[in-house]
């Protein structure tokens, strides 16, 4: 039976949180955030590298092919200007034919590709036996002399993310591996890979 008041006034139902359920909830969502950002950052930093990566052993496979197909020295080099090699490898990179084998580029040698340059936190060095600021084919599709490891990493302060190309004379590629599981991985005769 209703009585006056609530028949004047009817009585609502009011939803929400206490105080404590929501402080509860929040912190709740921050250990889930301390955690879970960390790891979002490193997958993120894992999937550029494998883009990158893969983009780079697809230009040093042009590179060689391009030396096969116009049996002439094929260059793959860092420009700023898409005109003249540079050391720095976090730059655009460009695949020219180095018709006289000065590891520069001159008007009649022509670019067969321009490659994009790497994520700008990121970093890539090109370690090698020979000159470094280039990688050259021979027109038998091995390579210039030039032996060494491309090294990408995609934090600079962290060492468990780099992974490296190592090149043989050969010209043929392979990754690097962490054989010894300790995180870090090993490039050419089992030396470990820093990005430091």
């Amino acid at each position: 039976m209703k009585n006056f008041y609530t028949s004047i006034f009817p009585q609502k139902h009011h939803f929400g949180f206490t105080l404590i359920e929501l402080l509860t909830t929040l912190a709740v969502a921050g250990l889930l955030a301390t955690t879970a950002v960390p790891a979002l950052s490193d997958f993120s930093a894992r999937e550029r590298r494998a883009a990158a990566i893969n983009s780079l052993i697809s230009s040093i496979r042009f590179t060689r092919s391009t030396a096969l197909k116009t049996q002439r020295v094929a260059t793959l080099c860092p420009t700023n200007d898409g005109e003249s090699c540079r050391r720095n490898w976090n730059l655009p990179l460009m695949i020219f034919v180095d018709v006289n084998n000065d590891r520069k580029r001159q008007i009649n040698e022509p670019i067969y590709k321009n490659i994009d340059a790497i994520n700008s936190q990121d970093r890539l060095l090109w370690k090698a036996f020979r000159n470094s600021n280039t990688l050259q084919f021979l027109p038998t599709g091995i390579t210039n002399h030039q032996n060494g490891t491309f090294l990408y990493c995609p934090k600079a302060s962290r060492d468990d993310l780099a992974k490296g190309i190592i090149m043989t004379k050969m010209g043929r590629t392979r990754l690097s591996v962490d054989s010894n599981l300790d995180g870090v991985q090993e490039g050419a005769g089992g030396r470990k890979l820093y990005c430091n």
